[in-house]
């Protein structure tokens, strides 16, 4: 009787330890990796298969996961990527970073500088000193109605004090997606009055250590559709940018391409058509700076994923040819 007892004892023993280490297993289901399961991602944009002349899914599994990703930006020596993740889709967003050091990357964290600032749309400036970002604050950090452009000196700690770029750039309506040139020019959109339609791309010379009043990029790339997210390419010989219900687009916002002519000017941009966009919104391009990639973000499978392509495709047109 003893015996049983004592079997019987063992038995319940067994069973709660069994439901306890199935309730474990369980609620750690879907959480974030942590350090020691991250994979080992060694080399440039983390060792992945380089892309053809049709778009594909960046690092799947890594950086596209079953969340929403979108707007990836490297830094020019390639060492430092930037990307956001949708918390809540549709409404709040947050920017994330990895750092590539002795050839290994880090796992993805949330970027200090611009969750200080509540920031988005990081870019960098050519030689890698600067970073521009998009805030909704105003200068003692208080929520404000618009967007304006702002800038760090990353030499300084990754904390450091950001400033806002300028009144010459900034104003009441909306400044976003700051991209720099190779000649230091600042590229972005805005909805100021004056322009060709509801949101315009502009850019502004940097003189003298700061920069100039905006300048509308024009006709052949503005409309009187809203335009928006503009990447110049890393030798100025092209821009991309994002429009929004254009008659010859393919989706709700498709990207387009104009390029530089032999006198300087932008010609009509072109829409990148099925060989790029998609039924879904096609947004947010960025070129990668050694200029063999093209990222941008694309929702055709019903949420924003980051997308990689050649950027041998872009020579099919450019007009020359």
């Amino acid at each position: 009787m003893l015996v049983n007892k004592m079997t019987m004892k063992l038995f319940l023993i067994l069973v709660i330890l069994f439901l306890f280490i199935s309730a474990a297993i369980a609620s750690n289901q879907g959480k974030v990796s942590t350090e020691s399961d991250w994979p080992l991602l060694k080399g440039p944009y983390f060792g992945q298969k380089s892309p053809g002349m049709a778009p594909e899914i960046f690092a799947p599994g890594i950086i596209s996961t079953e969340k929403g990703e979108l707007n990836a930006v490297f830094s020019p020596d390639g060492n430092e990527f930037y990307f956001t993740i949708e918390v809540v889709p549709g409404r709040s967003y947050s920017t994330y970073y990895m750092k590539r050091e002795n050839n290994i990357w880090s796992k993805p964290l949330v970027a200090p500088l611009l969750d200080k600032y509540k920031g988005g749309e990081p870019s960098f400036s050519p030689d890698g000193k600067y970073l521009f970002f998009r805030s909704m604050l105003d200068e003692e950090g208080n929520n404000q109605n618009n967007a304006d452009i702002w800038r760090v000196c990353r030499i300084v700690d990754g904390l450091a004090k950001a400033d806002k770029i300028g009144e010459a750039v900034n104003s009441k309506f909306n400044e976003a997606y700051p991209v720099i040139s190779s000649t230091g020019a600042l590229y972005f959109h805005s909805n100021r009055e004056g322009g060709c339609g509801s949101a315009d791309l502009y850019y502004s010379k940097f003189v003298n250590g700061s920069f100039s009043d905006p300048v509308n990029l024009g006709s052949n790339i503005n409309s009187k559709f809203p335009e928006f997210h503009p990447c110049i390419s890393p030798d100025g010989s092209y821009l991309v940018f994002s429009s929004l219900n254009r008659p010859d687009g393919f989706g709700s916002i498709d990207l387009y391409i104009s390029f530089r002519d032999t006198k300087g000017n932008w010609t009509k941009a072109i829409n990148f058509g099925e060989s790029i966009n998609s039924q879904s919104n096609d947004y947010m391009p960025f070129v990668s700076h050694d200029k063999k990639y093209l990222f941008f973000t694309s929702n055709r499978n019903g949420k924003p994923d980051i997308y990689w392509v050649s950027a041998e495709i872009i020579e099919q047109f450019n007009p020359k040819d």
